[in-house]
């Protein structure tokens, strides 16, 4: 596949051979798919189905923070979440250790902003 220019592929399901997969796209800077149905979510098709990415979210995080700091002249970052369920307004845990590797996590400032309706 390689030697095809393949530009992305998709994962296994098999933990070992995904494994094995995964390890070879991060080496060769290829983004590998990995699509896992999850029937004790039940039938909704909404929620029933998880889809990975590679590269590893702590390369994402490390490439656009140091994009951030060095391209664009950023110090710090503050990240805004909303819950569809509420009227606050939190920090995003998974954007939060998105920018944790490297010790970047000082750069990112947690808040949390009631807003009223």
């Amino acid at each position: 596949l390689l030697s095809e220019e393949v530009i992305a592929i998709f994962c296994p399901d098999s933990r070992s051979t995904a494994h094995a997969v995964m390890q070879i796209c991060q080496q060769h800077a290829i983004p590998c798919l990995t699509a896992q149905w999850d029937a004790t979510l039940g039938t909704n098709a909404e929620f029933n189905v998880t889809v990975n990415l590679q590269p590893t979210v702590s390369d994402i995080g490390d490439t656009l923070a140091a994009f951030l700091q060095e391209a664009q002249g950023w110090d710090q970052l503050g990240l805004i979440y909303t819950n569809e369920d509420s009227r606050h307004f939190v920090i995003n845990t998974q954007c939060q250790n998105l920018f944790h590797s490297g010790g970047k996590s000082e750069w990112v400032r947690p808040f949390k902003v009631l807003i009223s309706t």
